[in-house]
């Protein structure tokens, strides 16, 4: 497994941890009850009742406007239909229920679910879009390289459709069509050069045995006359001339 891939796993894995996180957080705050707005605004409420004293009906008659959370309060009655969330307490010795809206949204842990799942999909859409836009056409380019280093310049490049990559590949044809050209020249010239070295060493082998048969004759005193001697010489100096034609 690559290093990004392990990466990405990575990750993925920590948000995971922290939708976990929030959640579990989020209900547990939500299942402490000592520090709840409502709890603290009912308690306020029955002591309220329990220093004036009012009978039954005047409870639910009650004003609740500067309580946040409390709804109202009911005499209790065990099995009766209430559509709120609420607390059973005695207050002046009669059981009561205290209804409330909890301060905290019911959809909130929702809320936050959907934007970290949205951020974690985010996230892997992104990194998605970095390997399979740049890292995995970089890494299948990364032979191209190699292949010129070994001189494989036949090879040709990959059309790449990201346009991350188009001057870059580009540029790296242009170098291996160079090279390639480079190259065909030099095994042209090094055709041409040993052509010229062939024909050069067939021209004045004539002219060197020539030389080597007059030098042989005149070290041996095969010539019993000066005249002969100086025409021997004189085949000599012509194909020096000879060959240093060729060579020039």
């Amino acid at each position: 497994m690559s290093k990004f891939k392990i990466f990405t796993h990575c990750i993925v894995i920590v948000e995971i941890l922290l939708i976990l996180s929030a959640n579990i957080l989020y209900f547990h705050q939500n299942n402490y009850s000592d520090g709840r707005l409502y709890i603290v605004e009912a308690k306020r409420a029955m002591k309220e009742i329990e220093e004036q004293k009012p009978d039954a009906s005047e409870i639910e008659a009650m004003n609740f406007d500067k309580y946040e959370t409390i709804i109202g309060i009911r005499e209790f009655v065990a099995g009766e239909a209430c559509d709120n969330d609420y607390l059973v307490e005695e207050i002046t010795g009669k059981l009561y229920r205290i209804e409330y809206a909890e301060e905290r949204s019911p959809r909130l842990p929702l809320y936050i679910n959907i934007s970290l799942m949205g951020m974690m999909i985010a996230t892997m859409i992104v990194l998605s879009y970095v390997y399979h836009k740049v890292l995995k056409p970089f890494r299948d380019m990364s032979n191209l390289s190699y292949e010129l280093a070994k001189g494989n310049l036949s090879m040709p490049v990959k059309e790449e459709k990201s346009k991350l990559f188009g001057r870059f590949l580009w540029g790296m044809d242009m170098l291996r069509e160079k090279l390639e050209d480079n190259k065909e020249k030099e095994l042209e010239f090094q055709k041409e050069r040993k052509t010229l070295i062939l024909s050069l060493s067939h021209d004045i082998k004539t002219p060197l045995s020539s030389i080597e048969l007059y030098s042989k004759a005149l070290s041996e005193d095969l010539y019993d006359t000066q005249e002969r001697k100086d025409e021997a010489l004189q085949g000599i100096a012509r194909n020096v001339k000879e060959i240093k034609v060729y060579v020039n």
